[in-house]
């Protein structure tokens, strides 16, 4: 599943990581997230901001100016013309996907029974950690894998919005075979456009952090009056 193309992506990071991955390199993840070990990238730039607001600011209420001082955004251009890619968002690489987690349950049918809720990212898990076991590949045959993840927009008051568009997608693209990398380089948090992403992030954290807040009080008041019978 070659793809003949280039893509800018975005990492976000910290300043100091940035920094020494500007001289020295990425390093693996070696705990996997959604797509298992390696690097990941984010096809849109919004999502690299969310990153290091999420992680490196550790709050919702903030402004451009701590981001600037604390995040780093680094942008690399990926070139995977001659390596191998896994695209869970097109049919043929998702029922590919499907072919592996049915091989690993014939196989390992109590190691899939372990997994309680059956998620993506604990099935991907299990499968690299069956490889480092056997010294099979599945999964790591595969230098990128890319999926996409729908996120939501927090207008929870809003009711009988129509059409299909998805309000948001988040494509999530994992590099496990580093010379995929053609070339990094810092992105200019001073730009116009990278503040106008950063003000829609707060705004939208905002309304998850009340939403979280009311979801609360109301499972609290659910909970007083089943104790108060």
């Amino acid at each position: 599943m070659n793809e003949n193309t280039k893509i800018e992506c975005y990492h976000g990071t910290s300043k100091e990581r940035a920094n020494s991955i500007l001289i020295e390199g990425f390093k693996n993840s070696q705990i996997g997230n959604w797509l298992g070990k390696g690097v990941y990238f984010y096809e849109n730039i919004y999502y690299a901001i969310e990153w290091g607001i999420i992680y490196f600011l550790e709050n919702s209420d903030i402004l451009y100016t701590e981001y600037t001082k604390k995040c780093a955004i680094i942008k690399a251009v990926l070139d995977w013309n001659r390596f191998e890619l896994l695209d869970l968002n097109d049919p043929v690489g998702y029922k590919y996907y499907l072919k592996i987690v049915e091989e690993i349950k014939s196989r390992f049918p109590k190691r899939i029974e372990s997994i309680k809720k059956g998620k993506d990212i604990e099935i991907i898990r299990l499968i690299e950690e069956i490889e480092r076991e056997t010294g099979e590949k599945y999964i790591s045959m595969f230098d990128i894998l890319i999926a996409n993840y729908p996120k939501d927009i927090y207008k929870k008051g809003k009711k009988g919005v129509e059409g299909n568009f998805l309000p948001c997608i988040q494509k999530q693209i994992c590099v496990k075979n580093q010379d995929v990398i053609e070339k990094i380089e810092n992105i200019d948090l001073e730009e116009c456009d990278i503040k106008q992403n950063f003000d829609i992030i707060k705004e939208n954290r905002e309304e998850y952090e009340n939403e979280k807040q009311c979801r609360a009080i109301r499972k609290a008041i659910r909970k007083d009056k089943k104790y108060s019978r």
